[in-house]
């Protein structure tokens, strides 16, 4: 279980950064003007969805190089994020660290840069940072379902967090709520899976993470998942698939020797 709670944030992938009204309304009572972002065009903002989908998909150097040519004058908090999720799965964490605070700084009240900072003090195995990044999370998401209760995001990682600080009940309710407001995200249905396994709730972890592949089946962490969950209910054939499927999509994700370990065993 404590792997599993150890990799619960390694997987968001859904929308870059949350919208809040009342930040950018907060924004406009500051005396000092500050430079404001930059407006991505069309084409930087489908640039960005590509490099966010093949880090979905894990493959780490294609989203590196796609993400190559957008200048730093075009750093977003969005680009932020982006960069310390390359970074991170770089295994890059002191970098990656550097540039998820730098998004925090650029969207004050953005949960998702939080959150990535927690799975990144996780890897460097500073569990106190980690969870006290989490709970930041879990505290600006909050404010983002209050802004405005119809945003999924908010709810998400709202869910997200929760889940990881151990309040699974109140998790469910998050992510079910992300799923009734944006039915088609597949990232919610697989983050209420990956909660029933921290739950131990094994069955019902993995028809979720099942849900969650036929809607999205480039999820490379559902995998592993939905695999671990198998293994609880004595389901062979589908953790050697599993397994063997986010070994082929994730080579060089850390859990991937834990995978062919387990791999080994089982076939002896």
């Amino acid at each position: 279980m404590k792997m599993l709670q150890r990799l619960l944030l390694l997987f968001l992938t859904l929308t870059l950064t949350v919208s809040v009204a009342a930040d950018a309304q907060g924004q406009k009572k500051k005396k000092k003007k500050k430079a404001a972002p930059p407006q991505h065009s069309a084409q930087e903002l489908n640039q960005l969805s590509q490099v966010d989908s093949l880090l979905h998909a894990y493959r780490t150097p294609a989203a590196r190089q796609a993400l190559g040519d957008l200048k730093e004058a075009r750093w977003s908090a969005s680009v932020m994020i982006t960069l310390g999720r390359i970074l991170e799965q770089e295994k890059q964490y002191e970098a990656a660290e550097a540039r998820l605070k730098k998004a925090s700084e650029l969207a004050p009240k953005n949960p998702v840069p939080w959150a990535w900072l927690g799975w990144t003090y996780q890897h460097q195995k500073q569990e106190a940072k980690a969870k006290q990044a989490y709970q930041k999370a879990e505290s600006l998401a909050q404010g983002v379902v209050r802004a405005n209760a119809k945003n999924p995001n908010g709810h998400l990682y709202l869910g997200i967090a929760q889940a990881y600080l151990g309040k699974y009940g109140l998790a469910a309710q998050s992510l079910n709520k992300a799923r009734e407001l944006a039915p088609g995200s597949a990232t919610a249905v697989y983050h209420l899976g990956v909660t029933r396994a921290l739950q131990e709730q094994w069955k019902p972890a993995v028809d979720l993470l099942t849900k969650a592949l036929e809607m999205d089946d480039d999820m490379a962490y559902a995998y592993y998942y939905r695999g671990q969950a198998a293994s609880k209910i004595n389901n062979k054939g589908m953790l050697i698939a599993d397994f063997e499927k986010f070994i082929q999509l994730a080579p060089n994700a850390p859990e991937a020797p834990i995978a062919q370990r387990t791999l080994a065993a089982v076939r002896r």
